[in-house]
């Protein structure tokens, strides 16, 4: 069962080896669905969070000491407790209404 197991995974990850390219591409995806989960874990815990974009990766690989274990960064996650002080927090937010967000396919 461990063996067809593994050869499951591989032949997924084997789908997206023509270039690095494409594998970095497959691999920022499958970080995204983790990331999903964390955001949405976090939520339950009460501890904020957000997915971080516009992240100089280069910059994040260098202070992590990434490259010198061949490693790339590809998703950020921020993690915290907001500020009781946060006037943001209080703001009125502004919200698509339910038929605006979803299609049904009754």
């Amino acid at each position: 069962m461990k063996n067809a197991q593994d050869q499951g995974r591989r032949y997924f990850a084997g789908l997206h080896q023509g270039s690095e390219a494409e594998l970095v591409a497959w691999e920022a995806r499958q970080a995204y669905i983790g990331m999903g989960f964390l955001l949405f874990a976090a939520a339950g815990m009460g501890i904020d969070s957000t997915a971080l974009e516009g992240v100089d990766f280069p910059k994040l690989n260098e202070i992590l000491g990434l490259d010198e274990k061949n490693l790339t960064a590809i998703a950020a996650v921020s993690l915290g407790y907001r500020s009781p002080k946060d006037g943001n927090a209080q703001r009125p937010k502004s919200r698509l209404t339910r038929d605006e967000l979803f299609t049904s396919l009754d």
